[in-house]
């Protein structure tokens, strides 16, 4: 974890890849006396991370008790502002207001106009002209085609159904000699 810390400004930067910044982190705790590829410590972290993210998901819900954990406070310190973990606003449809800002978050500056999040937005319903009655030619030549398969499909039925129907009358002629 401390590892992770002290290369924080290498995951922040542009100039190498989060490979790159992993086999770092890895080649340290090789130092240390730890042997761990970099595929081990970035898993490892994200589950950690995914687990801080439980953490801050389940202490934010009301009626929940408090979790903690031996290492919140050093996720804390490095992704205490990070909006990935901790979203500046949520966005629901289940409530008639557009954006409500996150429990602990200053609304001053969540919104860009004061009446942004207070108001909800209403929508407009779409009118259908006259030349909407028709559906679109394409459909209509669709809707052709399928019935006129339809109507091919049913007469070879029909002519299957006949030759059946001759084929038992042979067979009942044939097993009646009279």
């Amino acid at each position: 974890m401390d590892t992770r810390k002290e290369l924080d400004d290498l995951f922040m930067s542009n100039t190498s890849t989060n490979k790159q910044n992993w086999r770092k982190v890895a080649e340290e705790l090789g130092k240390q006396g730890h042997i761990y590829t970099r595929d081990d410590c970035y898993n490892k972290f994200r589950a950690m991370k995914s687990k801080y993210k439980a953490i801050i998901d389940g202490n934010r819900k009301t009626g929940n008790a408090r979790q903690t954990w031996q290492y919140f406070c050093h996720f804390d310190n490095l992704f205490g502002g990070d909006p990935a973990v901790s979203p500046i606003a949520a966005v629901s449809s289940m409530t008639p207001q557009e954006v409500s800002p996150v429990q602990g978050t200053d609304t001053a500056s969540n919104t860009s106009s004061p009446s942004a999040a207070s108001t909800p937005r209403q929508s407009k319903k779409r009118r259908r002209g006259p030349d909407y009655d028709e559906p679109p030619l394409w459909v209509q030549s669709y809707r052709d085609d399928q019935q006129r398969f339809h109507e091919e499909r049913m007469e070879l039925e029909r002519r299957r159904v006949a030759a059946l129907e001759r084929l038992v009358a042979v067979l009942e002629n044939a097993s009646n000699p009279n």
